[in-house]
Protein backbone atom coordinates (compact mmCIF):
# COMPACT_ATOMS: atom_id res chain seq x y z
CA UNK A 1 0.00 0.00 0.00
CA UNK A 2 1.59 3.39 -0.85
CA UNK A 3 2.29 6.06 2.02
CA UNK A 4 2.04 10.13 2.30
CA UNK A 5 4.67 10.44 5.25
CA UNK A 6 3.04 13.73 7.35
CA UNK A 7 5.70 13.92 9.39
CA UNK A 8 9.45 13.60 8.36
CA UNK A 9 12.40 15.70 8.69
CA UNK A 10 16.09 17.07 8.01
CA UNK A 11 19.04 17.59 9.60
CA UNK A 12 19.90 21.38 8.66
CA UNK A 13 23.54 22.57 7.65
CA UNK A 14 25.33 24.94 10.07
CA UNK A 15 24.61 27.67 7.90
CA UNK A 16 20.98 27.19 7.15
CA UNK A 17 20.21 30.44 8.50
CA UNK A 18 23.55 32.96 8.00
CA UNK A 19 23.68 31.92 4.08
CA UNK A 20 21.22 34.28 2.98
CA UNK A 21 21.06 36.54 6.25
CA UNK A 22 21.35 40.07 5.16
CA UNK A 23 24.85 41.62 6.38
CA UNK A 24 23.63 44.05 9.05
CA UNK A 25 22.03 41.19 10.52
CA UNK A 26 25.52 38.95 11.26
CA UNK A 27 26.04 39.81 14.58
CA UNK A 28 22.49 38.77 15.47
CA UNK A 29 22.70 35.32 13.70
CA UNK A 30 21.61 31.88 14.26
CA UNK A 31 24.62 29.85 13.99
CA UNK A 32 27.66 27.26 14.81
CA UNK A 33 29.90 28.69 16.64
CA UNK A 34 32.80 27.91 19.31
CA UNK A 35 31.30 28.31 22.85
CA UNK A 36 33.77 27.64 25.48
CA UNK A 37 35.79 24.90 23.43
CA UNK A 38 32.73 23.66 21.84
CA UNK A 39 30.96 23.78 18.71
CA UNK A 40 27.20 24.76 19.47
CA UNK A 41 23.91 26.37 17.95
CA UNK A 42 24.52 30.74 19.18
CA UNK A 43 21.98 33.38 18.60
CA UNK A 44 24.41 36.77 19.16
CA UNK A 45 27.39 34.60 20.10
CA UNK A 46 25.44 33.18 23.06
CA UNK A 47 24.61 29.86 23.32
CA UNK A 48 20.87 28.03 22.84
CA UNK A 49 19.55 26.13 25.49
CA UNK A 50 16.99 24.04 24.36
CA UNK A 51 19.62 22.63 21.72
CA UNK A 52 23.10 22.76 23.87
CA UNK A 53 24.78 21.18 21.16
CA UNK A 54 25.84 21.39 17.31
CA UNK A 55 23.52 18.55 16.04
CA UNK A 56 26.25 17.61 14.23
CA UNK A 57 25.50 13.57 15.49
CA UNK A 58 22.41 12.28 16.77
CA UNK A 59 20.55 8.90 17.56
CA UNK A 60 19.05 6.98 14.56
CA UNK A 61 15.82 6.67 13.43
CA UNK A 62 13.75 4.58 16.13
CA UNK A 63 16.67 4.35 18.23
CA UNK A 64 13.84 6.15 20.74
CA UNK A 65 13.23 2.88 22.68
CA UNK A 66 16.24 2.43 23.47
CA UNK A 67 16.75 6.23 24.40
CA UNK A 68 14.19 6.50 26.60
CA UNK A 69 14.29 3.11 28.50
CA UNK A 70 15.80 2.98 31.98
CA UNK A 71 18.78 0.68 33.18
CA UNK A 72 20.07 0.45 29.53
CA UNK A 73 23.51 1.54 27.69
CA UNK A 74 22.45 4.48 25.24
CA UNK A 75 22.41 3.89 21.85
CA UNK A 76 25.60 5.07 19.25
CA UNK A 77 25.10 8.54 18.40
CA UNK A 78 25.92 9.00 14.04
CA UNK A 79 27.00 11.77 11.82
CA UNK A 80 23.99 14.08 10.74
CA UNK A 81 25.70 14.93 7.60
CA UNK A 82 24.71 12.06 5.37
CA UNK A 83 23.07 12.98 2.57
CA UNK A 84 20.42 10.64 3.47
CA UNK A 85 19.60 13.49 6.03
CA UNK A 86 20.69 16.74 3.77
CA UNK A 87 20.18 15.79 0.13
CA UNK A 88 16.76 15.46 -1.35
CA UNK A 89 17.80 13.20 -4.23
CA UNK A 90 18.90 10.80 -1.85
CA UNK A 91 15.50 11.21 0.47
CA UNK A 92 13.52 10.89 -2.54
CA UNK A 93 15.39 7.59 -3.56
CA UNK A 94 14.87 6.26 -0.60
CA UNK A 95 11.16 7.19 -0.01
CA UNK A 96 10.69 5.37 -3.12
CA UNK A 97 12.20 2.01 -1.70
CA UNK A 98 9.41 2.06 1.30
CA UNK A 99 6.59 3.00 -1.14
CA UNK A 100 6.62 6.43 -0.29
CA UNK A 101 4.55 8.56 -2.68
CA UNK A 102 5.38 11.85 -1.30
CA UNK A 103 6.41 13.49 2.20
CA UNK A 104 6.15 16.50 4.23
CA UNK A 105 9.85 17.32 4.82
CA UNK A 106 9.50 19.58 7.93
CA UNK A 107 12.52 21.72 10.11
CA UNK A 108 14.63 20.53 12.80
CA UNK A 109 16.94 23.04 14.48
CA UNK A 110 14.34 25.60 12.80
CA UNK A 111 11.57 24.51 14.85
CA UNK A 112 12.94 25.93 18.20
CA UNK A 113 14.69 28.83 16.16
CA UNK A 114 11.81 31.38 17.37
CA UNK A 115 11.80 30.49 21.06
CA UNK A 116 15.74 30.60 20.78
CA UNK A 117 15.73 33.85 19.28
CA UNK A 118 12.36 35.59 21.66
CA UNK A 119 14.58 38.48 23.12
CA UNK A 120 15.30 40.13 19.66
CA UNK A 121 11.89 39.96 17.62
CA UNK A 122 13.53 42.01 14.99
CA UNK A 123 16.28 39.68 14.49
CA UNK A 124 14.40 36.76 14.57
CA UNK A 125 12.26 37.57 11.46
CA UNK A 126 15.57 38.29 9.81
CA UNK A 127 17.03 34.75 10.45
CA UNK A 128 13.73 32.66 9.70
CA UNK A 129 13.43 34.36 6.40
CA UNK A 130 16.79 33.62 5.36
CA UNK A 131 16.53 30.04 6.61
CA UNK A 132 13.40 29.65 4.25
CA UNK A 133 15.38 30.73 1.89
CA UNK A 134 18.16 28.57 2.26
CA UNK A 135 14.93 25.62 2.40
CA UNK A 136 13.79 26.39 -0.66
CA UNK A 137 17.33 26.49 -2.14
CA UNK A 138 18.68 23.52 -0.79
CA UNK A 139 15.71 21.18 -0.86
CA UNK A 140 12.68 22.98 -2.87
CA UNK A 141 8.81 23.73 -1.84
CA UNK A 142 7.92 21.12 -4.18
CA UNK A 143 10.51 18.24 -5.56
CA UNK A 144 9.01 16.97 -8.16
CA UNK A 145 5.47 16.35 -6.42
CA UNK A 146 7.25 13.93 -3.77
CA UNK A 147 8.64 15.93 -1.37
CA UNK A 148 7.44 19.03 0.27
CA UNK A 149 10.01 21.12 2.32
CA UNK A 150 7.72 22.86 5.22
CA UNK A 151 9.14 26.43 5.74
CA UNK A 152 8.85 28.22 9.20
CA UNK A 153 6.09 31.24 9.64
CA UNK A 154 7.51 34.22 11.88
CA UNK A 155 4.73 34.99 14.41
CA UNK A 156 7.07 37.35 16.69
CA UNK A 157 5.52 40.40 14.91
CA UNK A 158 2.17 40.37 12.67
CA UNK A 159 3.57 42.31 10.11
CA UNK A 160 6.36 39.93 9.43
CA UNK A 161 4.17 37.00 9.91
CA UNK A 162 1.97 37.97 6.96
CA UNK A 163 4.39 39.71 4.95
CA UNK A 164 6.10 36.00 5.01
CA UNK A 165 3.24 34.25 4.24
CA UNK A 166 2.11 36.08 0.99
CA UNK A 167 5.84 35.60 -0.42
CA UNK A 168 6.04 31.66 0.50
CA UNK A 169 2.91 31.21 -1.45
CA UNK A 170 3.72 33.43 -4.44
CA UNK A 171 6.68 30.61 -4.14
CA UNK A 172 4.20 27.57 -4.67
CA UNK A 173 4.71 26.16 -0.76
CA UNK A 174 2.08 23.27 -0.24
CA UNK A 175 1.86 23.52 3.82
CA UNK A 176 3.37 25.96 6.36
CA UNK A 177 4.23 25.15 10.06
CA UNK A 178 3.99 27.14 13.00
CA UNK A 179 5.03 26.93 17.23
CA UNK A 180 2.05 26.27 19.32
CA UNK A 181 1.00 28.70 21.41
CA UNK A 182 0.22 32.74 21.49
CA UNK A 183 2.25 34.76 19.05
CA UNK A 184 4.15 37.39 20.13
CA UNK A 185 1.73 38.04 23.04
CA UNK A 186 -1.02 37.47 21.09
CA UNK A 187 -3.82 34.92 20.66
CA UNK A 188 -3.07 33.54 16.69
CA UNK A 189 -6.73 34.80 15.74
CA UNK A 190 -6.09 37.90 16.87
CA UNK A 191 -7.25 40.61 14.11
CA UNK A 192 -3.66 40.93 13.42
CA UNK A 193 -3.16 38.19 11.94
CA UNK A 194 -6.21 38.30 9.72
CA UNK A 195 -3.99 38.68 6.15
CA UNK A 196 -2.26 35.77 7.21
CA UNK A 197 -5.39 33.20 7.88
CA UNK A 198 -7.07 35.05 4.16
CA UNK A 199 -4.06 33.92 2.73
CA UNK A 200 -3.86 30.09 4.03
CA UNK A 201 -7.67 29.91 3.09
CA UNK A 202 -7.25 31.29 -0.37
CA UNK A 203 -4.48 29.36 -1.34
CA UNK A 204 -5.97 25.99 0.23
CA UNK A 205 -2.55 25.13 2.36
CA UNK A 206 -2.33 23.49 5.46
CA UNK A 207 -0.77 25.05 8.97
CA UNK A 208 1.05 23.07 10.39
CA UNK A 209 1.51 22.75 14.74
CA UNK A 210 4.57 20.93 15.26
CA UNK A 211 5.92 20.72 18.66
CA UNK A 212 8.56 22.35 19.92
CA UNK A 213 9.42 25.08 22.99
CA UNK A 214 6.37 27.08 23.06
CA UNK A 215 7.48 29.13 25.91
CA UNK A 216 5.28 27.84 28.35
CA UNK A 217 7.56 26.83 30.60
CA UNK A 218 8.61 30.22 30.75
CA UNK A 219 5.90 31.11 31.96
CA UNK A 220 4.83 28.40 34.35
CA UNK A 221 8.01 26.68 35.36
CA UNK A 222 9.18 29.01 38.24
CA UNK A 223 5.62 28.31 39.41
CA UNK A 224 5.73 25.08 38.84
CA UNK A 225 9.27 24.60 40.54
CA UNK A 226 11.02 23.21 37.66
CA UNK A 227 13.34 24.84 34.90
CA UNK A 228 11.90 27.50 33.12
CA UNK A 229 14.13 27.39 29.71
CA UNK A 230 15.13 23.79 30.07
CA UNK A 231 17.47 21.88 27.76
CA UNK A 232 15.60 18.86 25.69
CA UNK A 233 17.81 16.79 27.55
CA UNK A 234 16.74 18.02 31.08
CA UNK A 235 12.75 17.50 30.52
CA UNK A 236 11.11 16.72 33.75
CA UNK A 237 7.33 14.69 33.68
CA UNK A 238 6.03 18.20 34.57
CA UNK A 239 7.74 20.04 31.19
CA UNK A 240 6.41 17.20 29.13
CA UNK A 241 2.51 16.96 30.69
CA UNK A 242 2.27 20.49 31.11
CA UNK A 243 4.67 22.58 28.99
CA UNK A 244 5.00 20.54 25.61
CA UNK A 245 3.04 18.50 23.32
CA UNK A 246 -1.26 18.07 24.29
CA UNK A 247 -1.38 20.85 26.16
CA UNK A 248 0.00 23.77 24.23
CA UNK A 249 -1.91 21.91 20.72
CA UNK A 250 -5.15 21.85 22.87
CA UNK A 251 -4.99 25.63 23.82
CA UNK A 252 -4.04 26.68 20.11
CA UNK A 253 -6.77 24.43 18.38
CA UNK A 254 -9.14 26.25 21.43
CA UNK A 255 -8.09 29.99 20.67
CA UNK A 256 -8.04 29.72 17.40
CA UNK A 257 -12.36 28.55 17.84
CA UNK A 258 -12.95 30.77 20.31
CA UNK A 259 -11.59 33.80 18.21
CA UNK A 260 -13.45 32.68 15.14
CA UNK A 261 -10.91 31.45 12.89
CA UNK A 262 -12.89 29.15 11.45
CA UNK A 263 -16.37 30.82 11.12
CA UNK A 264 -14.47 33.30 9.32
CA UNK A 265 -12.33 30.95 6.89
CA UNK A 266 -13.90 27.61 6.36
CA UNK A 267 -11.07 26.60 4.56
CA UNK A 268 -8.04 26.73 7.22
CA UNK A 269 -6.72 23.31 8.18
CA UNK A 270 -4.48 22.50 11.10
CA UNK A 271 -2.43 19.86 10.79
CA UNK A 272 -1.22 18.96 14.53
CA UNK A 273 2.12 16.82 14.37
CA UNK A 274 3.72 15.00 17.39
CA UNK A 275 1.65 16.66 19.68
CA UNK A 276 0.36 13.02 20.33
CA UNK A 277 -3.37 12.32 20.44
CA UNK A 278 -4.58 12.48 23.71
CA UNK A 279 -5.86 16.47 23.27
CA UNK A 280 -8.32 15.70 20.95
CA UNK A 281 -9.78 13.99 24.35
CA UNK A 282 -9.82 16.88 26.12
CA UNK A 283 -11.58 18.79 22.97
CA UNK A 284 -14.25 16.13 23.45
CA UNK A 285 -15.01 16.73 27.14
CA UNK A 286 -15.35 20.89 26.26
CA UNK A 287 -17.67 20.06 23.93
CA UNK A 288 -20.74 21.51 26.19
CA UNK A 289 -18.76 24.27 27.89
CA UNK A 290 -17.68 25.59 24.51
CA UNK A 291 -21.27 24.88 23.22
CA UNK A 292 -22.71 27.17 26.34
CA UNK A 293 -20.48 29.72 25.87
CA UNK A 294 -21.10 30.12 22.54
CA UNK A 295 -25.54 29.96 22.90
CA UNK A 296 -25.98 33.34 22.92
CA UNK A 297 -22.77 35.07 21.16
CA UNK A 298 -22.51 36.25 17.90
CA UNK A 299 -19.01 37.84 18.56
CA UNK A 300 -15.33 35.73 19.39
CA UNK A 301 -13.86 36.39 21.83
CA UNK A 302 -12.31 39.77 21.31
CA UNK A 303 -16.12 41.20 20.44
CA UNK A 304 -15.77 40.92 15.98
CA UNK A 305 -19.04 39.80 15.15
CA UNK A 306 -19.26 36.54 13.38
CA UNK A 307 -21.92 35.96 11.10
CA UNK A 308 -22.71 32.42 11.72
CA UNK A 309 -20.79 30.97 14.74
CA UNK A 310 -20.24 27.12 15.09
CA UNK A 311 -21.34 26.32 18.48
CA UNK A 312 -19.70 22.65 18.76
CA UNK A 313 -16.08 22.01 18.81
CA UNK A 314 -16.32 18.89 18.26
CA UNK A 315 -18.15 19.76 14.50
CA UNK A 316 -14.86 22.31 14.27
CA UNK A 317 -12.25 19.74 14.91
CA UNK A 318 -13.90 17.11 12.66
CA UNK A 319 -13.60 19.70 10.09
CA UNK A 320 -10.37 21.78 10.86
CA UNK A 321 -7.83 19.49 12.14
CA UNK A 322 -5.78 16.88 10.58
CA UNK A 323 -3.21 15.01 12.83
CA UNK A 324 -0.27 12.86 12.34
CA UNK A 325 -1.09 9.78 14.72
CA UNK A 326 1.37 9.00 16.97
CA UNK A 327 3.97 6.51 14.81
CA UNK A 328 3.92 4.14 17.58
CA UNK A 329 0.48 3.73 18.41
CA UNK A 330 -3.13 2.36 16.75
CA UNK A 331 -5.15 5.61 15.00
CA UNK A 332 -8.15 3.69 15.64
CA UNK A 333 -8.97 6.11 18.43
CA UNK A 334 -8.48 9.21 16.33
CA UNK A 335 -10.11 7.85 13.75
CA UNK A 336 -13.66 7.12 15.85
CA UNK A 337 -13.31 10.89 17.13
CA UNK A 338 -12.51 12.72 14.42
CA UNK A 339 -13.03 10.61 11.30
CA UNK A 340 -10.42 8.36 8.94
CA UNK A 341 -10.68 11.72 6.46
CA UNK A 342 -8.69 13.76 9.74
CA UNK A 343 -6.10 10.87 11.04
CA UNK A 344 -2.45 11.16 8.70
CA UNK A 345 0.45 9.21 9.03
CA UNK A 346 3.88 10.07 9.96
CA UNK A 347 6.97 8.38 10.36
CA UNK A 348 9.17 11.27 12.04
CA UNK A 349 12.08 10.24 9.86
CA UNK A 350 14.47 10.46 11.14
CA UNK A 351 14.52 11.14 14.90
CA UNK A 352 15.42 8.64 17.04
CA UNK A 353 11.74 8.50 18.76
CA UNK A 354 10.08 7.50 15.11
CA UNK A 355 9.93 4.66 13.28
CA UNK A 356 13.24 3.21 11.80
CA UNK A 357 11.57 3.60 8.53
CA UNK A 358 8.27 4.75 7.19
CA UNK A 359 7.60 0.94 6.13
CA UNK A 360 7.09 0.29 9.95
CA UNK A 361 3.55 1.76 9.71
CA UNK A 362 1.82 -1.65 11.64
CA UNK A 363 1.35 0.10 14.65
CA UNK A 364 -0.57 3.01 13.33
CA UNK A 365 -2.97 1.01 11.30
CA UNK A 366 -3.58 -1.43 13.82
CA UNK A 367 -7.32 -2.00 14.21
CA UNK A 368 -8.43 -0.07 10.88
CA UNK A 369 -9.86 -1.53 8.00
CA UNK A 370 -8.85 -1.68 4.49
CA UNK A 371 -10.44 1.76 3.85
CA UNK A 372 -9.20 3.15 6.45
CA UNK A 373 -5.95 2.27 6.27
CA UNK A 374 -5.55 3.72 2.56
CA UNK A 375 -7.14 7.47 3.93
CA UNK A 376 -4.21 7.56 7.08
CA UNK A 377 -1.77 5.70 5.35
CA UNK A 378 -1.79 7.87 1.82
CA UNK A 379 -4.86 9.48 0.65
CA UNK A 380 -5.81 12.14 3.21
CA UNK A 381 -2.41 13.62 3.05
CA UNK A 382 -1.80 13.08 -0.56
CA UNK A 383 -5.39 15.49 -0.83
CA UNK A 384 -3.80 17.99 1.27
CA UNK A 385 -0.40 18.74 -0.44
CA UNK A 386 -2.57 18.42 -3.96
CA UNK A 387 -1.77 15.33 -5.28
CA UNK A 388 -3.88 14.11 -8.22
CA UNK A 389 -5.22 10.51 -8.56
CA UNK A 390 -4.51 8.80 -5.17
CA UNK A 391 -7.24 6.22 -3.98
CA UNK A 392 -8.06 6.51 -0.31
Amino acid sequence: MSIFDADTHLYEEPDCFTRFLPARYRPRALEVSEFEGARRWCFAGAPTVFVPDDISSAHGPGAGAEVFEPNTDPPKRHPTDIPLYRDPTVRRQFNESHAVIGAAVLPNIGLVAEHEMRSDPEASVANIVAYNTWLGNAWGFNLSETLFAIPIIPTAIPEATNNEIHRLVSLGVRAVVVRPGPWGGLPPGDAAFDPFWSTVASARIPVYVHITQSGYSTWFGPALGIEADPADTALTPLHVLGCFGSRPMEDTFTSLAMWGVFDRWPDVIIVSAENGGDFVDRLWDLEPFFGQWRSDRMSDASGRSVAKPEKSIRTLARRHLRVVSPPYRSAAHLVSRLGAEAVLFGSDFPHPEGLPTPGHSHFVTEGLDMVERAKVLCGNASRLFGLADVRG
